[in-house]
């Protein structure tokens, strides 16, 4: 992300590897955050992230494909990131893996079963759209945002390349984002039709890792978008 120029990310210093008591760290440029800023100047350049990857490839440069040459994770969860050229079959996998993690309890059995009626039907929800993968953040909500005297910054990212609408998809979990951020990214890229059914979608991909990372407290809300999303289809 930071090497886009388009948003400031903490630069990356160094990588240490097995440090005392295991594991490994990385060491990123110090930023003194604030937790409140220029709402319009995220917006502006949140948008200008998405739209990278598809300047470049208009340059024929860019990534054409959906994925990341390698893993990261969503909290503690890992996320495959291998590439595919349809979107679609990549989300679904996302979520296939998170309902694989569930295990056997009656919730995630029924999480399972209207899954398995909802994906078959998933391409109602892109019909007419022409996806081109954007760099995506991944996990963006207010505790990954902070602003210096330079403007805003973002920072912990589950990145890959998607649908750039999958970067509102937490926003639905937790409302981090004001009136003069929706404006400024909509100037440069305008909503599309039936973005608000395909936001309940990605918004189900992080109440379902939520689900694994923290508990079953998030199961009634899994269950609930389902459904809502299977009402509305």
């Amino acid at each position: 992300m930071a090497d886009t120029n388009t948003i400031h990310c903490p630069r990356p210093i160094k990588v240490l590897e097995n440090i005392p008591g295991g594991g490994c760290a990385i060491i990123m440029e110090y930023l003194d955050l604030g937790s409140s800023g220029d709402e319009t100047a995220l917006g502006t350049g949140l948008a200008r992230l998405h739209m990278h990857n598809w300047q470049s490839l208009e340059k024929g440069e860019g990534v054409a494909n959906f994925g990341f040459p390698v893993a990261t994770s969503c909290g503690s969860i890992p996320q495959d990131n291998s590439w595919t050229n349809d979107w679609m079959e990549f989300f679904c996998k996302k979520i296939d893996s998170q309902l694989d993690r569930l295990g056997s309890g009656s919730s995630s059995k029924e999480a399972k079963s209207l899954w398995s009626q909802l994906r078959p039907n998933i391409h109602k929800l892109f019909d007419g759209l022409v996806i081109r993968p954007s760099l995506l953040h991944g996990d963006l909500w207010g505790g990954n945002i902070g602003y210096t005297s330079r403007g805003p910054v973002i920072y912990d990212p589950a990145s890959f390349y998607g649908h750039y609408e999958y970067d509102f998809g937490i926003n639905q979990c937790f409302p981090s984002f004001g009136r003069r951020f929706y404006e400024a990214y909509h100037s440069l890229i305008p909503k599309e039709p039936g973005c608000e059914l395909r936001l309940q979608l990605y918004k189900l991909f992080h109440l379902l890792n939520h689900w694994n990372l923290f508990g079953s407290g998030y199961s009634s809300s899994s269950i609930k978008t389902l459904k809502d999303i299977l009402r509305k289809i």
